[in-house]
């Protein structure tokens, strides 16, 4: 896994391989929430979602070689840490993700 700066300059979680974990630390989750993530993969993968210990759900990402966006539905309270898994037989990137209630 390593960081980079595409050609529009935002920074990229690149390299990201089965059994990668990404975490964000101490997050505010305010109930029921929509998750949006910007990702791409070559093969197959899927980002498992998980808030401290507890899984969420789950973003399949299957041969998409352009940025794509998929939103989750989750539901947690109080500050968590927020853990994307990748799970698959391909290379992923992660551009960026967003919640809203």
């Amino acid at each position: 896994m390593s960081t980079y700066a595409n050609e529009s300059k935002d920074r990229i979680i690149a390299c990201i391989n089965d059994n990668t974990t990404i975490g964000y630390k101490n997050m505010n989750f305010k109930g029921k929430m929509q998750l949006t993530l910007s990702a791409k993969c070559q093969g197959e993968g899927t980002f498992e979602v998980y808030t401290d210990d507890c899984k969420v759900g789950e973003l399949e990402y299957d041969g998409c070689s352009e940025w794509t966006q998929k939103t989750l539905d989750i539901t947690a309270n109080g500050i968590k840490n927020l853990l994307f898994k990748f799970r698959g037989t391909g290379v992923a990137e992660l551009m960026d993700f967003t919640m809203t209630a």
